[in-house]
């Protein structure tokens, strides 16, 4: 579980990025470059399935804590926010 909240971390990390402005993790959210998709694979992510939804996480009005220490459950949580996410929308 440990590796997954990692690359989670690093997908979750990309989604801060974008609301703040940066086009380019914005583009890595949207776009279908090959480490984009490695990073979700190792994340538990459907690649598409993140490009899909991207725009509605970003327009949220907060993003989730990175880790435990900053915010309640954390990652265990968007994990399983992002899990139910994933079930719906197949």
């Amino acid at each position: 579980m440990a590796e997954r909240e990692l690359w989670l971390s690093v997908v979750l990390g990309a989604l801060r990025d974008a609301r703040g402005g940066d086009r380019a993790a914005r583009a890595w959210l949207l776009g279908g470059s090959p480490d984009r998709a490695m990073v979700c694979a190792l994340a538990g992510i459907e690649p598409d399935w993140l490009a899909r939804a991207a725009p509605e996480l970003l327009a949220r009005g907060r993003l989730p804590a990175g880790s435990a220490d900053e915010a309640g459950a954390g990652l265990p949580a968007l994990l399983a926010r992002l899990a139910a996410l994933q079930r719906l929308a197949a």
